[in-house]
């Protein structure tokens, strides 16, 4: 696979303003209702990390998607929101540690 061609992943930090029962299941199933099968799979879209005692967590997606993710997480039926984008995960979990 040429270079180009490879997924450019971005890494997306978000914060659970209320706990939410079961919410690994309950993301994925709002995020394919949201975007739809094939625009799911297009925005390679994943939970990476969730930290439910500091109630965070770090979705990974393609970096042509990740506007329509971070607009998906700041979603008020999850009580999600955005707290901030990187090239690498290591910067967001030096931001989950210190917080």
């Amino acid at each position: 696979m040429k270079k180009t061609e490879r997924m450019k992943r971005r890494y997306v930090l978000f914060r659970l303003e209320k706990p939410v029962p079961d919410f690994k299941k309950q993301l994925y199933k709002e995020a394919i209702v949201c975007f739809g099968e094939e625009e799911y799979s297009k925005t390679g879209f994943t939970l990476l990390e969730f930290y439910p005692e500091k109630n965070m967590g770090i979705a990974r997606c393609e970096r042509k998607a990740v506007l329509k993710v971070r607009d998906f997480l700041n979603n008020k039926k999850l009580k999600t929101k955005t707290v901030k984008t990187s090239g690498t995960i290591r910067k967001l979990k030096e931001i989950v540690s210190t917080s």
